[in-house]
């Protein structure tokens, strides 16, 4: 589960869909790895929304389109094992890739197609 978006935080990429090709073909579209979200509503409540509470609020917010169902002020994710081990709170892992003397365009598609 990853992205790049430099105007985004990790909400907005994880609302939007949440897809890139690198992570998520290991574990899935950011979306599908959230196990509740914390929004505060059109009238300014306070509520809770996961697959058992609130579920159509919950099944909304990542792909009902728009974002138009309230501001996200927290959201739960389930956390993937990466080597062997969990990576403590507040840290991430990010991957690097330079491309020297490379067709890029070519290089992409054939990595794709893995």
């Amino acid at each position: 589960m990853g992205g790049i978006c430099p105007t985004v935080g990790v909400v907005g990429f994880t609302l939007g869909g949440g897809n890139n090709a690198m992570y998520s073909r290991s574990y899935d579209l950011a979306t599908d790895n959230v196990r509740n979200f914390t929004v505060a509503s059109y009238n300014g409540s306070i509520v809770t929304a996961s697959s058992n509470t609130n579920a159509d609020l919950y099944w909304a917010l990542p792909g009902g389109g728009g974002g138009n169902f309230g501001y996200v002020l927290e959201m739960t994710q389930k956390l993937h094992r990466i080597n062997g081990t969990y990576l403590p709170n507040g840290q991430f892992s990010f991957l690097n890739i330079t491309w020297i003397d490379v067709d890029i365009r070519t290089a992409l598609i054939n990595w794709m197609r893995f």
